[in-house]
């Protein structure tokens, strides 16, 4: 594989000269379909602990009021708080040892007193077992999050820890009023005012409402690529029995992804390397974006510990790295906010987060509107809607084969690194100086989505290498910019004397050209003999 140009930049023949105007080939980003968000309301309510085998009455947990996002408006937009009325002020309801006391019963910490607490006995569903019927069907609100404290704050809000609770059998709610149970999952709850959504959205760089459309979009683009895959295998096969296996794993699909399953979601997530959610809640005062909690926190922090990785932990973590913005490519999305505090550790993994600055990449083809249409016909947890068994059992299978009948009517599934791709007009400057690549900094001429992600990973690899930002703006007037992107980073690093060697201060030349059509992509970067033929060494102390 050559390394001399950018092998994947829109436009570029196979010798590496423009083909096209880079102008004709620029349009604006795609919309993300809108986010469907499901009614909750929060509330003060009873749960037993498993481990204490104690009941305690407890503040802040939030609780859909239904299982389903409601009707898009007429707009088609998310602009609109859910309908839950009554929450609890106070995001910090106190830890688990605090509410559980000696005794088995006890309050915690008490709200706000603007606030009005949400007795279960008036929340539909709580403390009345008429209000589920259908106990253990898709229909049942399974789980529930118990806020425990703040994690850190954010620009539309915080970020909130809590445990997630399950919904306890019916059997057992009516001896002790406990309807929910503490489980040992816990999850990460991004709480976002819908006053400064308002207010600040049109001012500041970072989007919340594109945030959670895309993590929606993103999980149901490789949730429909699985059944995809499954489908078109069984439809080879023209087995009516095989088909209708596939339609009730859909159906428990569609159950399953009302259960907040953290440990079946971090396997999900681990393969991709991107952050997913686990639910979408709105009320009156806030939006509710719940994820899993990664517990290694910020991989900046890591490397702020260990002042710099070795190049077996820099390939280790670039690895995890690449594989992350690969899959955000299959999707069809630049992420623009590419950066060290924006991986999350958990475990052995990395995970990407915060997708609020990210766009839709355009391509040549019409696809993307038609996936668009075809999720937004999904199920908010991402599960395609599927007909009843009965309809397939009516079916002969004569039939069946005739009608090359399938359970779905799934849209068509193509990776957005096999499409053809257009440049995007500039949308203006934004992410984290140092990250930042000098296209998105000039905002003047067209970008490529993929490139600019890739820039930012060669950051992310000197930062890893070095310890130490290569510069501090990608501008001319920034010395060592001009140096470093002009070819002589290599010269420099050597007679800093960084004690890297030859393969990886090479790697990082070529991704840091300022040029994008000089830069390497990602799959050459893969190919580099710094990532082909060095050793990875997992961290010390990363739990497996």
């Amino acid at each position: 594989m050559q390394f001399q140009y950018n092998s994947d930049y829109p436009g570029l023949n196979n010798l590496g000269q423009p083909s096209v105007d880079p102008e004709a080939i620029a349009r604006n980003p795609l919309d993300f379909p809108p986010a469907q968000p499901i009614p909750c309301a929060r509330i003060t309510t009873r749960v037993f602990h498993p481990n204490r085998n104690q009941v305690a009455t407890v503040q802040n947990v939030l609780v859909r009021t239904m299982n389903f996002a409601p009707p898009m408006s007429s707009t088609n937009t998310l602009l609109f708080p859910g309908t839950a009325t009554a929450v609890d002020g106070n995001a910090d309801g106190g830890s688990i040892n605090d509410s559980f006391s000696s005794s088995g019963m006890s309050s915690s910490s008490s709200s706000d007193d603007d606030s009005m607490n949400l007795d279960d006995s008036n929340f539909p569903g709580a403390g009345n077992t008429a209000a589920f019927p259908d106990e253990g069907g898709p229909n049942e609100i399974k789980n529930a999050y118990w806020i425990q404290r703040t994690i850190r704050e954010a620009i539309y809000g915080r970020v909130l820890f809590a445990v997630i609770l399950q919904r306890r059998p019916r059997a057992l709610s009516t001896v002790d009023g406990a309807e929910w149970e503490v489980t040992n999952q816990h999850c990460a709850v991004k709480e976002m005012s819908w006053q400064h959504i308002r207010k600040e959205r049109e001012r500041l760089a970072e989007d919340p409402i594109k945030e959670v459309s895309a993590m929606q979009y993103i999980q149901k683009w490789y949730q429909q690529r699985t059944l995809v895959a499954a489908a078109a295998i069984l439809q080879q096969q023209q087995s009516l029995d095989a088909m209708l296996l596939l339609q009730q794993q859909q159906q428990l699909q569609l159950q399953r992804s009302n259960d907040a399953n953290v440990v079946e979601s971090f396997a999900a997530m681990q393969a991709t390397n991107i952050m997913m959610p686990l639910d979408l809640l709105s009320d009156e005062r806030n939006l509710y974006s719940i994820m899993p909690y990664c517990d290694g926190g910020e991989l900046f922090e890591r490397l702020d510990m260990n002042e710099r990785f070795s190049e077996e932990e820099a390939r280790y973590w670039m690895d995890q790295v690449l594989n992350g913005i690969e899959n955000l490519q299959h999707v069809g999305i630049c992420h623009r906010d590419m950066s060290l505090e924006n991986l999350l550790v958990h475990q052995d993994g990395a995970l990407i987060i915060d997708m609020g600055m990210c766009l839709m990449v355009p391509f040549e083809d019409n696809l993307a509107s038609t996936l668009a249409t075809s999720f937004n016909q999904m199920n908010m947890n991402g599960a395609a809607q599927v007909n009843t068994t009965d309809n397939l059992q009516q079916q002969s299978k004569p039939q069946f084969q005739q009608l090359n009948y399938a359970p779905t009517q799934q849209p068509m599934i193509v990776s957005g690194r096999q499409r053809r791709r257009c440049l995007m007009r500039p949308q203006g400057t934004c992410g984290k100086w140092i990250y930042m690549s000098p296209e998105i900094y000039q905002n003047k001429e067209p970008f490529d989505g993929y490139a600019v992600d890739m820039w930012a990973a060669g950051v992310i690899l000197f930062l890893m290498l070095t310890g130490f930002p290569p510069w501090e703006r990608a501008c001319q007037t920034d010395e060592r910019f001009h140096y470093m992107t002009a070819g002589y980073l290599v010269q420099m690093l050597t007679e800093w004397e960084i004690g890297l060697s030859s393969d990886a201060m090479d790697l990082l030349q070529r991704m840091l050209f300022i040029d994008p059509k000089d830069r390497l992509s990602l799959d050459q970067v893969r190919a580099h003999p710094w990532m082909v033929n060095g050793r990875r060494a997992a961290p010390i102390g990363l739990s497996r």
